[in-house]
């Protein structure tokens, strides 16, 4: 079956209902897994002070879920503005908090590694930080009414 079809009145291209988009569920419960563990590999490749690394995993580790589970009930409820508004502000806490971590406090210990790997652990920083940028660019089209097809491919790709 395909998945795009051509209108034989006017010729335009369409896309065929297959039936209900992905439940964003299934990628919201990847997410509590992988963000945290992503955040905690991290943390144990840069040599933490071990007094601290064990708390900075557990903060972040936390921050993330607490983030990825305030995000989905606007994900639920997308159709009323203000309450998808209310939960990107909420998630947007945690958000800033790991943000905050991966740049200011990971970076004070990326200075105590050997000069030889600084230059790789700080790209993995600025990576981790450039890419999840794109989640809360991605969450606020539906906050500023982007709906409908647009909506689904503007998060989707």
């Amino acid at each position: 079956d395909n998945a795009f079809l051509k209108n034989p009145n006017d010729g335009n291209w369409y896309v065929k209902d297959s039936g209900p988009p992905m439940a964003d569920a299934k990628r919201y419960v990847d997410w509590v897994l992988t963000v945290p563990l992503l955040l905690i590999e991290l943390i144990m490749v840069i040599d933490v002070p071990q007094g601290e690394k064990h708390s900075l995993m557990a903060r972040l580790g936390i921050a993330a879920v607490l983030m990825i589970c305030a995000g989905y009930p606007g994900e639920l409820l997308d159709d009323n503005i203000r309450v998808r508004w209310l939960w990107f502000s909420v998630s947007m806490v945690p958000f800033l908090y790991i943000m905050f971590s991966l740049v200011i406090e990971l970076g004070d210990a990326t200075e105590r590694q050997p000069e030889e790997i600084q230059y790789w652990l700080v790209a993995a920083r600025v990576l981790t930080v450039v890419s999840w940028l794109t989640y809360p660019a991605i969450y606020l089209g539906k906050c500023l009414g982007l709906r409908g097809p647009k909506a689904v491919c503007f998060e989707q790709m």
